[in-house]
């Protein structure tokens, strides 16, 4: 059980767990996200996402330090092994996930795998994977939020997740804080959709939203000033929801 004070205001939580500061990254992710990563190969959607003040350790536990990111585009067998220890969620969830799709073409499966890379900043949306980071269009109609389609890529192997990982955190929007020098001042939502077709013919399709949210404290100081905090959160249900109709 957990207690958190909010406005002068004392609510209970619930958590699975409570990871210090002390645990590795490997440890993280086998409480945090291995289930979840397994989830999705079997066909169910999910969503992990970090939230946080900045600096509080958000893009580290998501994909890792710096020499993570400069690394993820080489071979896997040339990643140091100090730096794969290193590895957050996203890059230890793509390993996983080729796993399980090894095991599912062993037993006859066809697997067809892409991924996307998308940004909001701003109030828009931007296109990571396109030269001139598109600014992509959200819609509302029969109901239903849609988007212009985002550029996906088809990935045979974890390094070319990984690639789809460097090329999109090249075109993301970052600038200094006070409190941590390589803060991203935009949310980013890399999408993994997974096809599998048994030899039965029968089809399932499953979609990994993995989540890099902008520091909290930001969050918070620009949306008391412009709109309530709920306006926020309907903007990421209407991307969500444009991204699950539209991809």
């Amino acid at each position: 059980m957990g207690y958190i004070k909010h406005i002068g205001k004392q609510k209970e939580y619930n958590f699975d767990y409570a990871l210090t500061t002390e645990v590795d990254q490997e440890f993280m992710f086998e409480k945090a996200a291995k289930k979840q990563i397994g989830d999705f190969v079997n066909g169910i959607n999910v969503t992990i996402f970090a939230y946080g003040k900045t600096g509080s350790g958000k893009t580290f536990s998501m994909t890792g330090p710096e020499t993570v990111t400069d690394s993820l585009k080489n071979s896997f067998t040339d990643i140091p092994e100090s730096t794969q220890k290193l590895f957050g969620i996203i890059p230890r969830a793509c390993i996983q996930i080729f796993q399980g799709i090894n095991e599912y073409v062993r037993d006859g499966c066809q697997c067809k795998l892409t991924a996307s890379y998308c940004e909001v900043y701003m109030e828009k949306i931007y296109d990571l994977l396109t030269k001139d980071r598109k600014e992509i269009t959200l819609k509302y109609l029969g109901g239903m939020y849609l988007m212009d389609k985002l550029t996906k890529r088809d990935c045979m192997t974890p390094e070319e997740i990984f690639g789809v990982i460097a090329d999109g955190t090249a075109n993301k929007s970052t600038a200094a804080t006070a409190q941590n020098a390589r803060s991203s001042r935009s949310h980013t939502i890399l999408t993994i959709e997974l096809e599998k077709t048994e030899i039965s013919g029968t089809k399932t399709n499953s979609k990994l939203f993995l989540v890099d949210l902008a520091g909290s404290e930001r969050v918070i100081f620009v949306y008391q000033r412009i709109f309530r905090f709920q306006n926020f959160l309907f903007c990421f249900y209407k991307l969500y929801s444009a991204i699950k109709n539209s991809c």
